[in-house]
């Protein structure tokens, strides 16, 4: 009878093991997701940041070119 009880809580014990280590593996999944979430997050607000820099800095140089020409036409007049 022990040896029974013996074998049937030692086989209980593999499992066991086996559901620590895929929590184990799940844990470290869950925390690479929320970096590489971060990470995400991080380059598409850096990429909207350099986008809407990018059409400020056009605007400027259209602003710029529109002053250029008008001063080259007074200039000839």
């Amino acid at each position: 009878m022990v040896e029974r009880i013996n074998y049937i809580f030692g086989s209980l014990q593999i499992p066991s093991d086996t559901v620590k280590n895929i929590r184990k593996i799940f844990r470290h999944q869950a925390r690479f997701n929320r970096t590489l979430t971060a990470f995400a997050l991080t380059m598409t607000i850096y990429a909207l940041m350099v986008e809407i820099h990018n059409h400020e800095q056009n605007n400027k140089i259209e602003e710029l070119n529109k002053e250029i020409k008008e001063l080259k036409r007074m200039k000839g007049e």
